[in-house]
């Protein structure tokens, strides 16, 4: 069994390349649904994918690994992670997590991805986004191997990384529907709306409007260029994986199958 969460594509991409040879369960679908219990078979491995926030988990994944339950040990449970630029604290929040639900985590793995914090960063061009793809991709066929041999990697945490509980703390203080605003490029399609997994966004006489104040940051509301994060975000190019690009993932949870945003 796989999970996945993802905001912006790169998570969603790593699990479809580590996660294909079973149905990729959609944590934002789950949560949706509100289903939290699963069943595993004897000797069933588990996967995450996931991005990191400021060096922890996201906010809306954090909330369904809280609750999540397994009507048994899994024989392997591992994390996989995505990343721009560090992975920080991330997996020791992960397990923290889990440890609620007596599960513990065996091996985690953590995988380079562009950019897509159109908040506080500039994305990269296309060229240099494709590099990253490329090495990405070789890195996942090494991890697919490890996680074959049941390798376990017990040092969950990044050295040299500091202050953790502050800096996801200032990750938290941004989950504010507060921030985001529509300019006149909206043409009332309303995918905004279908894409938001906390259901914040309503259309209001064609206009998306925040009618709850919970927020994730996945940035899903943005893609289309009419939405923005106060100021930071206009005149920027947004982030997509080519993967969604594709047309393989819906974002808003409804799929069939690091820095602050998620991946």
């Amino acid at each position: 069994m796989f999970f996945y969460y993802s905001g912006t594509g790169n998570s969603y991409a790593a699990a479809s390349v580590l996660g294909d040879c079973c149905a990729l369960t959609d944590i934002m679908a789950c949560m949706d649904k509100g289903e939290f219990s699963f069943s595993l078979e004897e000797g069933e491995s588990v996967g995450f994918a996931c991005p990191v926030c400021n060096g922890g988990i996201p906010k809306l994944a954090a909330d369904f690994f809280r609750q999540l339950r397994f009507d048994r040990q899994p024989a392997y449970l591992y994390l996989v992670l995505t990343y721009s630029d560090h992975w920080g604290n991330a997996a020791v929040h992960f397990a923290s997590l889990l440890s609620e639900a007596g599960l513990e985590l065996d091996a985690f793995y953590a995988v380079p991805m562009p950019e897509n914090n159109v908040i506080e960063h500039v994305i990269l061009p296309e060229e240099e986004r494709d590099a990253v793809y490329e090495r990405a991709e070789e890195l996942l066929k090494e991890i697919a191997r490890r996680i074959d041999a049941k390798e376990k990697n017990p040092a969950f945490c990044e050295p040299g990384y500091k202050d953790a509980e502050a800096k996801y703390s200032a990750y938290l203080d941004m989950c504010h529907t507060s921030h985001f605003h529509v300019d006149d490029q909206c043409v009332s399609c309303g995918i905004c709306a279908t894409r938001c997994p906390y259901h914040s966004i309503r259309l209001i006489d064609g206009v998306p409007t925040w009618i709850k104040d919970e927020c994730t940051l996945c940035m899903g509301c943005m893609r289309c260029g009419a939405i923005h994060y106060d100021e930071a975000t206009i005149g920027k190019k947004r982030y997509t994986h080519p993967l969604l690009k594709k047309g393989g993932h819906n974002h808003a949870g409804h799929s069939q199958a690091g820095g602050h945003a998620h991946s």
